[in-house]
C-alpha cells in the first residue's frame, strides 16, 4: 500500500494556477489562468497519477510544480512538488484544517524560484547589504538604434496572485496600479528620439522590444555615471542591477525587472527600485557593466 493510500483522507480542494510567469522581489505570479478543483478524490492516487491528472486538467505538461502553505506569502510559503516525498508533505499541508484547501503553481519557464526566495529573504534580513548567488556578468554597452511607433493603448497591469497579500488586501485583485476612480493608469511609452542624456527608466514604461530598453539603459547609465549590469539577460526577461562590491555582489539598491507584455509585442518595466547609493563614475563613457 502506498504512503498516500494509507492516509485516512479522501478529497482535497485545489486552486491550480498555470500559464503564468513568476517575477521576483517581491515574488508574484503574472498572466495566470486559474482552474479550481473541488473535492478531488485522492484515494489510491500517488504522485505520478496526481501529476498525470494535473497535466490532463490544464492540457499541458507540468514542468516545475509548487504549492503554497496556507495563509503565507509566496516568499514564505512556496514549496517544491517534484516527487513522492514532496507529495506527502503537500497533502499534509492541504489537510491541516477543515477546509481541505491548497494552491498549486505551475512554472513553465524553469525559473530559479528557490534562489529568488533566498535572495529576497536575505534582503529583508540585512537591509543594508544584499547577498546573491550565481551572479552572471555581461556588459551594458550595446549601441543600438531601434525604430519605434508609439502605441496609445491603455495598458492594465496583469493580475497578481499571492494568496497571503491578497487576503490582507495589500494587493488589489484587479491590478497593481488602479486609480481611485477605478480607471486603469496609463503607462509611459519610451520615446527613442528624445535627447539621449535625458532618458530615464520609469515603472510601467513600455518599449518596442528588449533591445530598445537595453539601449535606453545604456544611455541612462552613461549620462548618470552609473555602473549598471545584467543579473539576468534573456529574451523573456531582464534583471538589471547597479554596482558591485569586492565580492562581485550587488552593492546598490537600484533594481529593474522587465519582461514582455501579455498579448502585445512590447517590453515593459514591471518592477523598479530607482534609488542609488553608489559612487558615480567621473569619466563619461561606456563604464556600465552587465
Amino acid at each position: 500500500m502506498s504512503r498516500v493510500a494509507s492516509m485516512s483522507r479522501d478529497s482535497l480542494n485545489i486552486d491550480v494556477y498555470h500559464k503564468g510567469v513568476f517575477s521576483p522581489n517581491p515574488l508574484v505570479y503574472f498572466h495566470l489562468d486559474k482552474v479550481p478543483v473541488m473535492g478531488l478524490d485522492l484515494r489510491n492516487m500517488d504522485f505520478k497519477k496526481f501529476k498525470t491528472y494535473l497535466q490532463k486538467l490544464i492540457n499541458n505538461r507540468c514542468w516545475d510544480m509548487y504549492y503554497c502553505l496556507k495563509n503565507r506569502s509566496l516568499v514564505d510559503g512556496l514549496r517544491e512538488l517534484r516527487d513522492e516525498d514532496d507529495y506527502v508533505r503537500f497533502l499534509d499541508a492541504g489537510f491541516d484544517d477543515d477546509d481541505n484547501q491548497i494552491s498549486i503553481y505551475i512554472d513553465d519557464h524553469h525559473e530559479p524560484l528557490l534562489d529568488w526566495i533566498e535572495e529576497e529573504k536575505d534582503e529583508e534580513w540585512d537591509s543594508g547589504t544584499e547577498t546573491y548567488e550565481d551572479d552572471v556578468d555581461s556588459v551594458l554597452s550595446d549601441d543600438l538604434s531601434v525604430d519605434h511607433e508609439a502605441d496609445d493603448e491603455d495598458i492594465q497591469w496583469p493580475e497578481v496572485v499571492d494568496p497571503f497579500l491578497s487576503q490582507k488586501n495589500l494587493i488589489p485583485q484587479r491590478g497593481i496600479e488602479e486609480e481611485a476612480s477605478g480607471k486603469v493608469k496609463k503607462h509611459p511609452i519610451h520615446d527613442p528620439n528624445q535627447k539621449w542624456d535625458t532618458m530615464m527608466p520609469e515603472l510601467g514604461m513600455k518599449f518596442s522590444d528588449r533591445d530598445e530598453l537595453k539601449h535606453m539603459l545604456t544611455n541612462y547609465a552613461v549620462s548618470k555615471g552609473y555602473s549598471l549590469w545584467y543579473e539576468k539577460n534573456e529574451t523573456t526577461a531582464l534583471l538589471v542591477r547597479c554596482s558591485k562590491n569586492e565580492k562581485g555582489k550587488p552593492s546598490c539598491p537600484f533594481r529593474l525587472w522587465a519582461s514582455p507584455m501579455n498579448k502585445e509585442n512590447s517590453f515593459q518595466i514591471k518592477s523598479l527600485i530607482d534609488k542609488h547609493n553608489c559612487a558615480r563614475q567621473q569619466k563619461i563613457g561606456l563604464s556600465c557593466y552587465v
